[in-house]
Protein backbone atom coordinates (compact mmCIF):
# COMPACT_ATOMS: atom_id res chain seq x y z
CA UNK A 1 0.00 0.00 0.00
CA UNK A 2 1.51 2.88 -0.83
CA UNK A 3 1.29 5.55 2.21
CA UNK A 4 3.42 6.94 4.73
CA UNK A 5 4.47 3.92 6.86
CA UNK A 6 6.06 3.51 9.98
CA UNK A 7 9.26 2.43 10.10
CA UNK A 8 10.18 -1.15 11.72
CA UNK A 9 10.98 -0.62 15.14
CA UNK A 10 14.68 -1.35 16.20
CA UNK A 11 15.00 -4.83 17.56
CA UNK A 12 16.05 -4.76 21.17
CA UNK A 13 19.20 -5.20 22.61
CA UNK A 14 19.19 -8.89 23.67
CA UNK A 15 21.53 -10.37 26.38
CA UNK A 16 19.77 -13.77 26.66
CA UNK A 17 21.70 -16.32 24.39
CA UNK A 18 21.00 -19.45 26.40
CA UNK A 19 18.69 -21.10 23.93
CA UNK A 20 20.54 -20.37 20.83
CA UNK A 21 20.72 -22.93 18.36
CA UNK A 22 23.90 -24.08 16.57
CA UNK A 23 23.80 -25.52 13.04
CA UNK A 24 25.17 -25.61 9.73
CA UNK A 25 24.82 -22.37 8.09
CA UNK A 26 22.80 -23.25 4.37
CA UNK A 27 23.54 -21.79 0.89
CA UNK A 28 21.74 -19.85 -0.55
CA UNK A 29 21.70 -20.15 -4.83
CA UNK A 30 18.89 -18.27 -5.38
CA UNK A 31 18.85 -14.26 -5.64
CA UNK A 32 16.19 -13.99 -3.05
CA UNK A 33 17.48 -16.26 -0.80
CA UNK A 34 20.55 -14.84 -0.78
CA UNK A 35 19.22 -11.29 0.16
CA UNK A 36 16.88 -12.67 2.84
CA UNK A 37 19.15 -15.07 3.85
CA UNK A 38 16.41 -18.04 4.29
CA UNK A 39 14.27 -20.43 2.09
CA UNK A 40 11.00 -18.66 2.79
CA UNK A 41 8.63 -18.34 4.73
CA UNK A 42 5.76 -20.10 6.74
CA UNK A 43 2.47 -18.95 6.49
CA UNK A 44 0.14 -20.05 8.90
CA UNK A 45 -3.49 -21.14 7.61
CA UNK A 46 -5.97 -19.35 9.32
CA UNK A 47 -8.68 -21.89 9.33
CA UNK A 48 -11.58 -22.65 11.70
CA UNK A 49 -9.80 -25.95 12.72
CA UNK A 50 -6.56 -24.63 12.76
CA UNK A 51 -7.47 -21.47 15.06
CA UNK A 52 -8.54 -24.17 17.55
CA UNK A 53 -5.16 -26.06 17.84
CA UNK A 54 -2.21 -25.88 19.94
CA UNK A 55 0.78 -24.39 17.31
CA UNK A 56 3.56 -25.43 18.45
CA UNK A 57 7.73 -24.44 17.99
CA UNK A 58 10.14 -27.04 19.24
CA UNK A 59 13.72 -27.22 20.04
CA UNK A 60 16.58 -29.11 18.54
CA UNK A 61 15.77 -31.89 21.00
CA UNK A 62 11.70 -31.82 19.72
CA UNK A 63 11.16 -30.36 23.20
CA UNK A 64 8.21 -27.61 23.27
CA UNK A 65 9.67 -23.87 23.03
CA UNK A 66 6.47 -22.06 22.59
CA UNK A 67 2.56 -23.17 22.28
CA UNK A 68 -0.02 -20.51 20.68
CA UNK A 69 -3.38 -20.59 20.48
CA UNK A 70 -5.40 -18.02 18.65
CA UNK A 71 -8.94 -19.55 19.54
CA UNK A 72 -7.66 -19.35 23.26
CA UNK A 73 -6.38 -16.37 22.92
CA UNK A 74 -3.24 -17.08 24.65
CA UNK A 75 0.99 -17.53 24.07
CA UNK A 76 2.88 -19.47 26.30
CA UNK A 77 7.07 -19.30 26.26
CA UNK A 78 8.47 -21.15 28.94
CA UNK A 79 7.26 -19.67 32.28
CA UNK A 80 5.75 -16.81 30.66
CA UNK A 81 1.93 -16.68 29.78
CA UNK A 82 0.11 -13.98 28.10
CA UNK A 83 -2.80 -12.92 26.08
CA UNK A 84 -2.42 -12.43 22.52
CA UNK A 85 -4.92 -9.53 22.69
CA UNK A 86 -2.69 -6.52 21.57
CA UNK A 87 0.16 -8.42 21.12
CA UNK A 88 3.14 -6.37 21.24
CA UNK A 89 6.26 -7.92 19.30
CA UNK A 90 8.72 -6.84 21.97
CA UNK A 91 7.44 -7.14 25.22
CA UNK A 92 9.54 -8.75 27.84
CA UNK A 93 8.19 -11.90 27.26
CA UNK A 94 9.55 -11.64 23.49
CA UNK A 95 13.16 -10.14 24.91
CA UNK A 96 13.54 -12.57 27.62
CA UNK A 97 13.13 -15.50 24.80
CA UNK A 98 13.96 -14.07 21.47
CA UNK A 99 10.50 -14.30 20.20
CA UNK A 100 10.75 -12.46 16.99
CA UNK A 101 9.09 -14.10 14.08
CA UNK A 102 8.95 -12.30 10.67
CA UNK A 103 5.59 -11.55 11.36
CA UNK A 104 3.27 -12.00 14.25
CA UNK A 105 0.00 -10.55 14.83
CA UNK A 106 -2.46 -13.08 15.87
CA UNK A 107 -5.53 -10.69 16.46
CA UNK A 108 -5.28 -10.39 11.93
CA UNK A 109 -4.52 -14.01 12.19
CA UNK A 110 -1.49 -12.93 10.05
CA UNK A 111 1.57 -15.20 11.54
CA UNK A 112 4.66 -16.18 9.68
CA UNK A 113 8.20 -17.42 9.79
CA UNK A 114 11.08 -17.49 7.78
CA UNK A 115 12.29 -20.97 7.17
CA UNK A 116 16.25 -22.00 6.43
CA UNK A 117 15.82 -25.65 5.45
CA UNK A 118 12.75 -28.20 5.84
CA UNK A 119 14.44 -32.10 6.52
CA UNK A 120 12.19 -34.93 7.23
CA UNK A 121 8.98 -33.04 7.84
CA UNK A 122 10.29 -30.60 10.31
CA UNK A 123 11.31 -26.93 9.26
CA UNK A 124 14.10 -24.82 10.89
CA UNK A 125 12.53 -21.00 11.42
CA UNK A 126 14.36 -18.09 12.70
CA UNK A 127 13.28 -16.51 16.13
CA UNK A 128 15.56 -13.42 15.57
CA UNK A 129 17.11 -12.66 12.98
CA UNK A 130 20.05 -10.90 14.28
CA UNK A 131 21.09 -13.14 16.65
CA UNK A 132 20.75 -15.83 14.43
CA UNK A 133 18.30 -17.72 16.75
CA UNK A 134 16.52 -20.63 15.22
CA UNK A 135 13.95 -23.33 16.65
CA UNK A 136 12.23 -26.05 15.00
CA UNK A 137 8.10 -26.36 13.19
CA UNK A 138 6.59 -30.12 12.41
CA UNK A 139 5.10 -29.95 9.05
CA UNK A 140 2.04 -31.62 9.60
CA UNK A 141 -1.87 -31.29 9.59
CA UNK A 142 -1.79 -28.44 7.07
CA UNK A 143 -1.32 -25.87 9.68
CA UNK A 144 1.30 -23.54 7.50
CA UNK A 145 1.89 -23.44 3.95
CA UNK A 146 5.73 -23.03 3.06
CA UNK A 147 6.27 -20.93 0.12
CA UNK A 148 9.18 -19.52 -1.26
CA UNK A 149 10.18 -16.08 -1.40
CA UNK A 150 9.50 -15.49 -4.93
CA UNK A 151 6.21 -17.03 -4.79
CA UNK A 152 5.54 -15.18 -1.63
CA UNK A 153 6.33 -11.47 -3.02
CA UNK A 154 4.62 -11.87 -6.04
CA UNK A 155 1.20 -10.99 -5.74
CA UNK A 156 1.78 -9.79 -2.09
CA UNK A 157 0.48 -5.46 -1.62
CA UNK A 158 3.77 -3.65 -1.01
CA UNK A 159 4.11 -0.28 1.10
CA UNK A 160 6.89 2.26 0.55
CA UNK A 161 7.58 6.05 -0.21
CA UNK A 162 6.91 7.06 -3.58
CA UNK A 163 8.90 10.43 -2.30
CA UNK A 164 12.04 8.56 -1.85
CA UNK A 165 11.36 5.34 -3.99
CA UNK A 166 9.31 6.93 -6.91
CA UNK A 167 7.33 4.40 -9.54
CA UNK A 168 9.65 4.30 -12.55
CA UNK A 169 8.30 3.32 -16.23
CA UNK A 170 10.99 0.86 -16.56
CA UNK A 171 13.74 -0.69 -14.38
CA UNK A 172 16.33 1.86 -15.27
CA UNK A 173 16.65 5.05 -12.48
CA UNK A 174 17.07 7.30 -15.24
CA UNK A 175 13.59 5.94 -16.94
CA UNK A 176 10.79 8.59 -16.58
CA UNK A 177 8.59 8.71 -13.12
CA UNK A 178 5.05 7.68 -13.33
CA UNK A 179 2.75 10.30 -11.57
CA UNK A 180 -0.66 9.80 -10.23
CA UNK A 181 -3.41 11.67 -7.61
CA UNK A 182 -5.70 10.36 -5.05
CA UNK A 183 -7.61 11.51 -2.38
CA UNK A 184 -6.95 8.07 -0.84
CA UNK A 185 -4.75 5.76 -0.50
CA UNK A 186 -3.16 3.53 -3.78
CA UNK A 187 -3.09 -0.09 -3.34
CA UNK A 188 0.40 -1.49 -5.19
CA UNK A 189 0.75 -5.45 -5.31
CA UNK A 190 4.23 -6.78 -6.61
CA UNK A 191 3.73 -8.44 -10.01
CA UNK A 192 7.36 -9.16 -11.48
CA UNK A 193 10.45 -9.17 -9.47
CA UNK A 194 14.23 -8.38 -11.45
CA UNK A 195 16.91 -7.86 -9.60
CA UNK A 196 17.13 -4.74 -7.76
CA UNK A 197 13.35 -3.68 -9.19
CA UNK A 198 10.35 -4.61 -8.74
CA UNK A 199 7.13 -4.34 -11.04
CA UNK A 200 4.14 -2.92 -9.64
CA UNK A 201 0.49 -2.56 -10.00
CA UNK A 202 -2.24 -0.79 -8.68
CA UNK A 203 -5.26 -2.82 -7.41
CA UNK A 204 -9.03 -3.12 -6.30
CA UNK A 205 -8.46 -3.86 -2.82
CA UNK A 206 -9.18 -2.99 1.05
CA UNK A 207 -11.63 -1.08 -0.07
CA UNK A 208 -9.57 1.22 -2.56
CA UNK A 209 -9.63 1.48 -6.22
CA UNK A 210 -6.88 2.83 -9.28
CA UNK A 211 -7.21 6.75 -8.89
CA UNK A 212 -9.79 7.59 -11.79
CA UNK A 213 -10.24 3.84 -12.50
CA UNK A 214 -6.50 4.58 -14.29
CA UNK A 215 -4.75 1.22 -14.17
CA UNK A 216 -1.20 2.18 -12.83
CA UNK A 217 2.01 0.00 -13.04
CA UNK A 218 5.81 0.35 -13.43
CA UNK A 219 8.89 -0.71 -11.62
CA UNK A 220 10.20 0.85 -8.22
CA UNK A 221 13.31 -0.02 -6.23
CA UNK A 222 12.49 -2.70 -3.27
CA UNK A 223 16.46 -2.90 -2.20
CA UNK A 224 19.23 -1.48 -1.93
CA UNK A 225 22.73 -3.25 -1.50
CA UNK A 226 21.66 -4.75 1.72
CA UNK A 227 18.43 -2.54 3.00
CA UNK A 228 15.15 -3.55 1.94
CA UNK A 229 13.39 -0.82 0.76
CA UNK A 230 9.86 -1.69 1.06
CA UNK A 231 7.57 -3.23 3.29
CA UNK A 232 4.45 -6.16 2.62
CA UNK A 233 0.96 -5.44 3.53
CA UNK A 234 -0.57 -8.66 4.57
CA UNK A 235 -4.01 -7.11 6.29
CA UNK A 236 -6.16 -3.95 5.33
Amino acid sequence: MCSSCNEHKATAELTKDTISSTVSKPVYTDTLESFFQSKGVLVFNATDKNLSKDAKILNDDNTVFATYNLAKNQIAIGEYRQSLTNFPKENQMCIQNDFFPKEFYPEQSVIQFEYTSIVDGFAEVILNKEKQIKKRIELKDSLYTVVPWKKHLIGSMVDFNPRLNPVHESKFDYSGVITYESDEDVVFVISEISGDWMKIECAERCGFSCPAGKKIAGWIKWRKGTKLLIRLAYSC
